[in-house]
């Protein structure tokens, strides 16, 4: 028979033979949705977790040992599509700048299945979930500013036969701080007979960090020429609720010509 002390001294050689397999043979089984927090009611009151932006959430997801079959839902509908997932060496995570489809001043729940690679268990995997319940906050109040640049490149389009097109990017730049969380562009002035495809959806800048880019394409629909320059406005819009730093709606111009030797 051991004596109680020898049974102490192997289960404690036992548990850190454990230790040291798990940090070299790729790392113990876990599951941790690290943003957003679970936070559903931070010290007991009504502040949400993310009062600073309405609606716009990143998240990241991390993986103590190799997953698969991995599926991500927020309130219930599948979001999984929505990260980029890294999988293939530790460290394994699942990322995304915003999650999506949330609402002012909701209370949601985000919910991540998986199964995660593990050679001490029955079967060399086992099943992990995991759960964060949070809040975002209110949508924004009247009169809240946010800065954005935005450029035009090139800011000259030349388009030649009837049926040809150009196209011109237009860059967003949001502002280091105070930015917006959204900018939707819409265009104006132009010429007779050219038409113009542009991105209608808005450019999300979940962190400040984050530069957008929206391709607009512009079509000539008619035989003759027109005489140059002719200017079309593209106009940044900050969402409801914001003004810019300046009061205005943020303005670049491109103009357009059709067939012309000197379109600069």
């Amino acid at each position: 028979m051991q004596a109680p002390g020898s049974r102490f001294q192997i289960n404690c050689v036992r548990a850190l033979l454990l230790l040291a397999a798990c940090a070299g043979l790729g790392g113990c089984t876990s599951l941790t949705i690290q943003s957003p927090g679970n936070c559903s009611n931070p010290n007991g009151t009504s502040t949400p977790c993310n009062p600073n932006l309405c609606c716009t959430v990143p998240s990241t997801v991390e993986f103590g040992a190799k997953p698969s079959g991995i599926q991500i839902t927020l309130n219930s509908t599948d979001v999984t599509t929505a990260f980029t997932c890294s999988v293939s060496q530790a460290p394994y995570t699942c990322t995304t700048l915003q999650l999506p489809g949330l609402t002012p001043s909701s209370s949601d729940t985000l919910s991540v299945t998986t199964s995660e690679s593990c050679w001490y268990c029955s079967g060399g995997s086992t099943s992990l979930s995991a759960t964060s319940q949070f809040t975002v906050g209110p949508a924004p109040s009247a009169g809240l500013t946010c800065s954005f640049s935005m450029t035009a490149s090139p800011t000259f389009v030349n388009l030649g036969a009837k049926g040809s097109t150009g196209t011109t990017v237009i860059t967003v730049t949001p502002a280091s701080t105070n930015f917006c969380p959204s900018v939707t562009l819409s265009l104006s002035g132009g010429i007779a007979g050219v038409s113009n495809l542009y991105p209608t959806a808005a450019l999300n800048f979940p962190l400040s960090t984050t530069i957008q880019k929206a391709t607009i394409t512009f079509t000539n629909n008619n035989s003759g020429k027109t005489p140059h320059p002719s200017t079309f406005t593209v106009t940044g819009n900050p969402p409801s609720g914001y003004t810019t730093s300046g009061g205005a709606a943020i303005t670049t111009n491109v103009d357009v010509c059709v067939q012309e030797s000197n379109c600069s």
